[in-house]
């Protein structure tokens, strides 16, 4: 791991996933109802100058680091009581952490007293004893950071599957479709196998009726990262051995409302005492005309199924593998889609796409792509294959990518002697996470290059040395499933 990728991975720990992506989609759908005359790029004119780059990564990490630090003094706000009028709150965070058990090194200490968390479509009041931590997500005490540790958040997001067993080894997990009532929910639960359960059992909270399950994985089953997923396939509710879940499905008026609490393996029975008298103290207020949940949980990523893109005037669409264990494929504008599997922010893989010779996205490494407007996909991949600082080690071959003849080979970075973030070319980068911002040595570079009946079209894989193998099929699965329009 050289120097450059150690800042890299420090600046992103220090970041959260919390508002850069939607912001980015914002700004897309805005410019997208926008009659903008977009300037193009050429591929063989455009220039780049060293060392902007890089400052510009700091600097956007850096505004960053102040709006986290900034959005953290906010997190759940005391009000004058129970049923009187809620202080403002922040908006549900972004963050992955309301997937699981959340982590308590970016959870802030909170009074004891009165607080409220917000949903889209609730207001959740509770009474804190001292010790706590909170965050817009939930509430939580860590003791032992893991060991004894609790919790306790609402869904942010509609769950739209559940395991059908719990225990199934990795190829054999099925998840099954679930409707938006609590009935609906509460029946794939009483189903769901694999899993050491009590209830449903008929109580009340927050004023309104609810299903009350109290869950703890079997110990010959694997330690599973979710029960249920929402719209993406993306696991939430995890589950990990000497854990115990209870799950409340509120029925708030015909909405289903799901909040969720865990008390770890060791936590003391005053913990657990005081987790109880939390949820004991709930009481739920609507909020008047609110939008439906998402479909698609923290992070906003892409729900399964086929996607529609038109980039650089070649319309196409993708498929998102059908399950993912941690986190999702996210879409960064038209640019790429890329996922992160290891730690805060940085992608392991993405997937960029441009024309060629112009792109209205992407300007080329001078050094890398020097080559003339008529260039065939043939003297492209040539070109690119040959790319100093790197090792080839498949290709180029010919296959086909949807219905079309293209070339394809793969690479090895040896030494980063292209262009940040994607190494032949280069992008405005993310603010945010899952990012892709720099192409390091020891990263895989895989190219397609398509003749769509003469216009040529260019699709990049990349990964990192973190990148699993299972990451590296999704890369190829998404570029298999692309049909062009």
């Amino acid at each position: 791991m050289d120097s450059e990728r150690d800042v890299t991975r420090i600046v992103r720990s220090w970041l959260r996933e919390d508002g850069h992506e939607s912001a980015d989609r914002v700004l897309d759908d805005v410019l997208a109802l926008l009659d903008t005359n977009t300037q193009r790029l050429s591929w063989w004119q455009a220039r780049r100058i060293a060392g902007v780059r890089n400052l510009t990564t700091l600097t956007i990490a850096a505004a960053a680091v102040v709006v986290v630090a900034v959005v953290g003094i906010n997190l759940l706000p005391s009000f004058g009581g129970v049923g009187g009028p809620a202080a403002p709150t922040s908006s549900p965070s972004d963050a992955p952490a309301a997937r699981g058990t959340p982590g308590p090194d970016s959870w802030s200490e909170i009074e004891p007293g009165n607080h409220v968390i917000a949903t889209p479509q609730m207001r959740i009041h509770l009474t804190m004893p001292a010790g706590w931590k909170g965050d817009e997500t939930g509430i939580g005490l860590f003791p032992g950071v893991w060991t004894g540790s609790l919790y306790l958040a609402p869904a942010t997001y509609e769950v739209s599957y559940v395991l059908t067993d719990v225990c199934a080894a990795e190829a054999d997990i099925d998840l099954i479709a679930v409707g938006p009532t609590v009935d609906d929910l509460t029946t794939a639960l009483v189903n769901q196998t694999g899993i050491q359960r009590s209830g449903p059992t008929d109580v009340t909270l927050g004023g309104y009726p609810a299903r009350k399950f109290v869950l703890n994985l079997l110990p010959s089953c694997p330690t599973r990262d979710g029960l249920w997923a929402d719209a993406s396939r993306t696991y939430g509710l995890g589950l990990r051995h000497g854990e115990t879940g209870t799950v409340y499905v509120v029925d708030v008026n015909g909405s289903r409302l799901i909040i969720t609490s865990s008390a770890m393996n060791g936590a003391s029975s005053e913990h657990v005492a005081q987790l109880e008298a939390i949820a004991a103290s709930i009481e739920i207020e609507p909020v008047p005309n609110a939008e439906p949940l998402a479909g698609v949980g923290p992070g906003g990523w892409l729900p399964i199924g086929s996607h529609s893109l038109t980039v650089d005037g070649v319309p196409f669409s993708f498929t998102v593998p059908a399950l993912s264990y941690d986190r999702g494929w996210a879409r960064y504008r038209k640019v790429y889609i890329s996922k992160d599997t290891v730690g805060p922010q940085g992608a392991e893989a993405a997937i960029y796409w441009t024309g060629f010779p112009d792109s209205a996205d992407m300007v080329p490494c001078p050094n890398l792509l020097g080559l003339p407007r008529d260039a065939s996909a043939g003297a492209i991949a040539t070109k690119m294959a040959a790319a100093p600082g790197t090792e080839l080690v498949v290709g180029p071959t010919d296959v086909i990518v949807g219905g079309h003849e293209a070339k394809h080979f793969v690479l090895t970075v040896r030494e980063t002697l292209g262009c940040d973030p994607g190494f032949f070319v280069t992008w405005d980068p993310a603010g945010g996470g899952p990012g892709w911002w720099t192409t390091n040595a020891g990263d895989t570079i895989r190219v397609w290059i398509v003749n769509l009946d003469g216009k040529l079209f260019v699709l990049v894989g990349v990964s990192t040395e973190d990148a699993s193998t299972r990451l590296e099929q999704e890369i190829q699965d998404i570029v298999d499933s692309i049909q062009f329009e």
